[in-house]
């Protein structure tokens, strides 16, 4: 991810042909990716050290809501007929 953000801005600063919104968009998630694993090594981290192992929960809590949800989603979206 850095080094996309590293050919993105290369490309700019060299003044060569981009698409502005497909740059914009590639910038955003980069970025956002990029912070989110920092944020949650981070987080991880002082995690570790405040309450130890259990901080693992978290994540697994946070996978098990989100497969949840999908599930939820592909089901209503059946029910509805669509396909894909």
């Amino acid at each position: 991810m850095v080094t996309d953000i590293g050919i993105y801005l290369d490309h700019a600063l060299r003044g060569l042909p981009i698409q502005r919104k497909r740059l914009a968009i590639s910038l955003l998630v980069s970025l956002l990716v990029t912070s989110a694993f920092l944020g949650g090594g981070l987080v991880g981290g002082l995690g570790l050290r405040g309450i130890g192992e259990w901080i693992l929960l978290l994540p697994a809590a946070i996978v098990a809501a989100l497969a949840m949800a999908h599930e939820a989603w592909r089901r209503g979206h059946r029910q509805l007929g669509y396909r894909r």
